[in-house]
Order: structure tokens, then sequence, then C-alpha cells
């Protein structure tokens, strides 16, 4: 006999009458059963044959748990160790790319240092963008102001008007590796080294043209004259492979005598999250 509870549940006193005659017990059986005004719950089922008297004949100790909540969160732990697994190890390739970039073209160990250093701290912030963003993407205005924030130039600093877009993590760490390069151009030799330089960055997105595309305009002025350097140099090199193995974009980097001039181009499928909006912004920030 099955106990009556089981008996109002059709499929629960199927399965016991099929579980049942070929064990004495059932224990930690999960099973879905679809529960009025909740829906399907995941049930942990414990049960346990009970030999009666000449009366009741065969009884079923039967014991149910309502689980759903516990496998649901026990599911989600799972994914977000799974997560965290693939991001450690694409930080890891991440550092160990730019450390054998950095050496490759540093002429010396203390020119390593500093810019290793300086590329492990864009990396670093570009990170913590991400997380304050909880992974769910992070705009490329917040990029390029928490970029840009180390190197204490906001005043010098106007970004023009721009749609809202919201960048995958990947993109974030990109495009923050190669503000800092251009940014740490711009200190040492360029606009920013002088007070009265500017930097002006700019950004848009064709999303109706055949190939859907973003691009950073970023443009100097009002600082030292430039000369068109003889070989390109390491942050060159390295802001046209990172867009390139990152972004499948490419990098446009002019030394004009008024000031540097660069155009990062790339297509809005690697960057762009799939939930993105793209607002336009009513007033330029400086």
């Amino acid at each position: 006999m099955i106990w009556s509870t089981a008996s109002g549940i059709p499929p629960l006193r199927t399965l016991l009458e099929e579980l049942i005659p070929n064990r004495q017990q059932i224990d930690d059986y999960e099973i879905a059963l679809e529960v009025p005004r909740l829906g399907t719950r995941c049930m942990m089922l414990n049960a346990r044959r009970i030999d009666g008297d000449d009366r009741s004949g065969e009884l079923v100790l039967l014991a149910m748990e309502d689980i759903t909540e516990r496998r649901d969160s026990a599911r989600h732990q799972e994914l977000l160790v799974g997560e965290l697994s693939h991001r450690v190890k694409n930080t890891l390739a991440v550092v160990q790319s730019i450390a054998a970039q950095t050496l490759r073209h540093s002429n010396s160990l203390d020119a390593f240092a500093e810019a290793f250093q300086g590329r492990l701290q864009a990396l670093a912030g570009a990170n913590d963008a991400i997380i304050d963003g909880s992974w769910k993407g992070v705009t490329l205005r917040h990029i390029i102001q928490r970029s840009l924030k180390p190197f204490g130039v906001e005043r010098q600093v106007a970004l023009a008007d721009g749609p809202e877009i919201d960048l995958r993590p990947q993109a974030c760490l990109a495009l923050a590796m190669i503000l800092h390069e251009l940014a740490t151009n711009a200190v040492k030799y360029g606009a920013l080294s002088v007070p009265a330089g500017l930097v002006s960055i700019a950004w848009r997105a064709d999303l109706d043209g055949k190939k859907k595309t973003i691009a950073i305009d970023w443009t100097e002025s009002d600082g030292p004259s430039v000369e068109t350097p003889s070989r390109r140099g390491q942050g060159t090199r390295f802001i046209e492979r990172s867009i390139a193995y990152e972004l499948k974009g490419k990098a446009s980097v002019a030394f004009e005598r008024d000031g540097l001039r660069a155009t990062l181009t790339f297509p809005s499928i690697t960057a762009i999250m799939p939930v993105a909006s793209l607002t336009p912004i009513a007033k330029a920030v400086k």
C-alpha cells in the first residue's frame, strides 16, 4: 500500500510502484514534480518498505524534501567556479603575453621594469572596473576615464559626445591597456607633458553599415612639436598588436607636427555586450 500523500500525486505513485518492488529502500532520489502555484520543484525522495500486519499489508514510509533552492544554489556555485577558473587562466595568459612583448622590445632591464609595471597597473585598473560592473559590461566612457585617472590629467582631457557603449570584459581589458600606452606617451613626450597641452578623445559607432565597427579618435594638441620617429617604438607596436589580437581591429598612429593622432577601429561584435544599448550623450564631458 502506498502512503496516501503519494496517492494524490500520480507520477510519484507510479515511480514508487516501479522502484519499491525491486528494492527495500530508496535513498536520496531526485525527482521533478509539478506543484500547484509553485511550478516545477526538485524533490529529494527517501522511501522504506515496511512489513505490515495482515490487515494493512505492505506499507511504505515516505519522506520528501524540497531541494529546489539548494540544487539551484549548487549549480550556480559550479558555474561561478568554472567562470572564475576561466577568467584566472585568461588573466594569466594576458600577463604572460604582456611580459613577453615588453621584454622583447625593451632595451634595458630598467625600461622593461617601468613599462611592465605600468601595464600591469593598467590591467589591474581595468579588472577593478569590470568587477565593479559585476562582469556585466562597463561603458566605454568609464573605461577611458578609469584608464586616464592614474595620470592625474583630467583637466587636460576632453571627452567629446559619443554613444554609451557597454563593453565586453575582454574588450575593457584590451582598451585599458591601449589607452594606458597612449597616455604614457603623451605624459612623457606629448601634449600631457606640458601644462597647456590637450588630449581630445571621441568615439563613434557605425552599426548600420555592412561592417559594424567602433572607432576611437585620440588627438593631441598644444604640446611640444612632434617629429616622426625613425622607427616604431615599443608602445606603438604594443598598441597595434593588442588591438589586432584582442579586438580583431587595427590602429592608425600618425605623428603630426601639431600633435599625435591615433584612431582605433574594431568590429562591434568583438567589443559590445549582447544587451548593450547605444544612447547619445547630450553634453560633452571635460
